[in-house]
C-alpha cells in the first residue's frame, strides 16, 4: 500500500488504485473480525439448551424418538393420499402452538385452506365441524385463549414461491415453520425433477438452521399404499436429494383392512436430532409405531 500511495503521490498511479487497495483491507479486516467460533464448552452448549429448551410433540413416541425441535431441525412428514398428513401437522402444530413465543407460519399449498382452518378449529377446542357450526363463539373463545395470534397460515399459491416465502418469514419472524406441500414451491431449477426438488429441500434446511425449525409435508409414492411402513425412499420423487438434507423424516402408514380405519402406523426411517431427556434410544428408527387417528378433531393420539 506504501507503494502504491509513493506512486499516486508523483502522479504513476490514481486515487482509484489506492482506494481499491484501502478497500480490499477494510473487507479483510471486517470479515476477520465477524468470525464467531462455536464454543467447545459442552457444560455451557447444555446449559443454553435447557434454557432455550425446544418444542415439544403431542404424540408421545415422537417425543420418545425425536426429543424436542430445536432451531436448525429440519424434518418431512409424507404418506399416501387420503391418510393423514395434514392433520399430523394440525395436531402437532396446535398443540406447539401453546409453547412458542412468536407465532407458527404454515404455507399450505394445496386445495381447500379453508377446511384446515377448520380442522385447527376441531384440535384446539375438542369439537366436531356441526359443534363449531353451532357454537361459533363458543369455539372463537376457546381458540383466542389457547391460541390467539400464534398461528399464521397462508395458502395463497402465489406467496408459496422462494422470494415471497424469505420476504414472509422475515416479516413474521416465526418459532416453526410448516410446508405444505413442500414440493410444489415454486422458485427452483433444475435439469431433473430429482434436482429441482434437491434444491428446494437444500433451501429449506438454510431456513431451518438461519430462523427456527422447519417441517415440511410431502407424498409418498405408490410402493406406499396400504403398507404398515415407509423409508425415505418411498417419499416421492425422492432418489437421493430429498432425503439427504432431512434431519428426520416422520412416515405415516394406513393398512385397508375393516376395524383398523383409524389406526395408523409411524415410522421415522432416519434421525439425526440429538434427543433430548424423552429420547429412548431404542425408539430412535420406529417401524410402524401404532397410533389413533381421530378424523372428526384431527388430533392424533398415542395408543
Amino acid at each position: 500500500m506504501g507503494i502504491t500511495a509513493l506512486e499516486v503521490s508523483e502522479g504513476r498511479k490514481s486515487m482509484d488504485d489506492l482506494q481499491a487497495i484501502l478497500d480490499k483491507k477494510e473487507s479483510i479486516q471486517v470479515e476477520e473480525n465477524d468470525i464467531e467460533f462455536v464454543t467447545t464448552d459442552i457444560e455451557l452448549l447444555i446449559t443454553e439448551e435447557e434454557v432455550s429448551g425446544g418444542l415439544h410433540w403431542r404424540l408421545k413416541c415422537l417425543n420418545q424418538s425425536l426429543g424436542c425441535l430445536r432451531k436448525g431441525n429440519f424434518g418431512h412428514i409424507f404418506a399416501r393420499v387420503e391418510t393423514g398428513k395434514t392433520a399430523m401437522w394440525v395436531s402437532e402444530t396446535t398443540f406447539m402452538a401453546t409453547q412458542v413465543t412468536n407465532p407458527i407460519l404454515i404455507f399450505f399449498n394445496e386445495e381447500g385452506g379453508r377446511d384446515v382452518i377448520f380442522r385447527m378449529y376441531n384440535a384446539v377446542t375438542g369439537m366436531t365441524y356441526m359443534e363449531i357450526a353451532n357454537s361459533p363463539k363458543k369455539a372463537k373463545s376457546i381458540w383466542d385463549e389457547k391460541i390467539g395470534d400464534k398461528i399464521k397460515f397462508i395458502d395463497q399459491p402465489a406467496q408459496v414461491e422462494r422470494k415471497s416465502i424469505e420476504r414472509i418469514i422475515e416479516k413474521v419472524n416465526p418459532d416453526l415453520i410448516i410446508c405444505d406441500n413442500m414440493d410444489k414451491v415454486k422458485g427452483f431449477s433444475g435439469d431433473r425433477e430429482d434436482m429441482r426438488l434437491h434444491e428446494i429441500y437444500k433451501w429449506g434446511r438454510e431456513i431451518a438452521k438461519t430462523q427456527c425449525p422447519f417441517i415440511s409435508v410431502g407424498q409418498a409414492d405408490a410402493t406406499g399404499h396400504n403398507s404398515q411402513y415407509l423409508d425415505e425412499s418411498q417419499m416421492a420423487n425422492s432418489k437421493t436429494g430429498k432425503p439427504s438434507e432431512l434431519d428426520f423424516i416422520i412416515g405415516i402408514g394406513r393398512i385397508e383392512k375393516v376395524g383398523y380405519e383409524d389406526i395408523r402406523y409411524i415410522s421415522i426411517p432416519k434421525n439425526k436430532l440429538r434427543g433430548d431427556a424423552n429420547t429412548i434410544e431404542g425408539m430412535r428408527h420406529m417401524k410402524g409405531k401404532e397410533v389413533i387417528l381421530r378424523p372428526m378433531l384431527s388430533i392424533y393420539e398415542d395408543m
